[in-house]
């Protein structure tokens, strides 16, 4: 999944993996005044705003002694998108892991509801970002080794991978 391949990126690149729904459990479980308010906000059903979403990456860039990121599952709306762009920095590239709605609902567990509502948030950014040529399409049915495949070839375009001496 989007995980595995985030390890990989990770581990064969040097980017430092964010994840954001992993940095907004780490929030709401600070107990901070920030995380009670994203907290609030679950409980009712209502999604993060975008202000809130990026300024919880940026802190998270800032924090970091890493210089190349790759975050997943963002952005998730074009305001958010606009809004990291002008404020953090535009992405080099974004990739979408182009997979059928089965495989969708296999791997997340997701309703065909989800899955329309997702599309229609994700459209706006496959459009802006095919337009800038910062889109990479990738074929997430594939194997795991495959999707890497893909992937390290859409980078090694950009980024020098780490170097690594087999242990003798």
């Amino acid at each position: 999944g989007m995980n595995t391949e985030c390890s990989k990126i990770q581990s064969d690149y040097g980017f430092t993996h964010l994840a954001p729904e992993a940095l907004l459990q780490a929030e709401t479980e600070s107990d901070s005044d920030l995380g009670k308010q994203i907290k609030d906000l679950m409980l009712h059903g209502l999604p993060v705003p975008a202000t809130t979403m990026v300024a919880i990456l940026s802190n998270a860039i800032a924090a970091s002694e890493g210089k190349k990121f790759v975050i997943s599952n963002f952005p998730y709306a074009e305001e958010q998108a606009i809004l990291f762009e002008k404020s953090v920095v535009p992405p080099t590239m974004v990739f979408q892991f182009d997979v059928s709605d089965a495989t969708m609902m296999k791997n997340g567990r997701l309703s065909d509801a989800n899955i329309a509502n997702y599309k229609a948030l994700a459209k706006p950014m496959v459009t802006k970002y095919t337009r800038s040529g910062q889109l990479t399409k990738i074929n997430g049915d594939a194997m795991v080794d495959a999707v890497h495949d893909d992937v390290c070839t859409c980078l090694a375009a950009h980024f020098t991978p780490i170097t690594t001496t087999p242990a003798q």
